[in-house]
């Protein structure tokens, strides 16, 4: 074992070791279900692992605090490691370090790179709402602000055209929105299309109230209509 593991993984980490798929069910699964987990994944050989190691023992001795760690695993996975690789390999991991995101037993995110922000801003709002149904996720993020932008990608970087034709149309009309990046959750990409029976993104959303998708934001921005529909006068940027 290299010196690497025995400073992030050994007997006083936070992180519980996890090889294999047996291991993953005797952690997480209870008799109520499966428990919430953060998993990192690296190789004891790349340097790299041990930063996304340190920013996980950081998060979990936040939860610690909290007491949360009875419902929420932290693991991590050295694919070196024997049984790694495999089990990396039946979760669709494809490069490492990462860290995996899983609810109700199945992989919902996988965060790439090692850049502490971004892992540590992602896994606490997982922490936050882990423990929510999906339909209490759903309700709270189409209420988290007042207009709401269901979509592909992010407003610098969108990943499909639709995405991008529906932030040039806010931001030309100069709305104020915030928005969630449906390809971040497997989950929520599924569950908005039941939760409001549209069957495409990207979606609109006003106080929780869904205006549509880019078809209809079109039409409306083409009749002038678009900030009388999403109530700009409550809409304070």
């Amino acid at each position: 074992m290299s010196s690497m593991q025995t400073t992030t993984c050994g007997s006083s980490s936070l992180l519980v070791p996890l090889q294999t798929q047996e291991q993953w069910k005797q952690v997480c699964w209870t008799d109520q279900g499966w428990k919430p987990a953060i998993v990192g994944f690296g190789a004891s050989s790349l340097e790299p692992s041990m930063l996304v190691q340190q920013v996980l023992e950081t998060l979990a001795s936040v939860a610690v605090e909290k007491g949360s760690t009875t419902s929420l695993v932290f693991g991590y996975c050295d694919v070196e490691q024997p049984g790694g690789r495999l089990l990396a390999t039946e979760w669709g991991i494809t490069s490492v370090p990462c860290v995996a995101l899983l609810r109700n037993g199945e992989l919902v995110h996988v965060l790439q790179g090692t850049d502490p922000p971004t892992i540590t801003r992602a896994c606490r709002e997982f922490m936050k709402d882990c423990h929510l149904s999906l339909e209490e996720r759903l309700e709270k993020l189409v209420h988290r602000q007042p207009i709401m932008l269901f979509m592909k990608g992010t407003p610098e970087q969108p990943c499909c055209k639709f995405s991008k034709r529906m932030v040039e149309i806010l931001e030309a009309e100069g709305i104020a929105f915030d928005y969630f990046n449906i390809l971040d959750d497997l989950e929520v990409r599924q569950g908005l299309k039941r939760y409001a029976n549209w069957p495409t993104y990207p979606q609109l959303y006003v106080h929780g109230e869904l205006i549509g998708g880019l078809d209809i934001v079109e039409q409306l921005y083409a009749n002038g209509s678009l900030k009388q529909e999403l109530h700009m006068d409550g809409n304070k940027p």
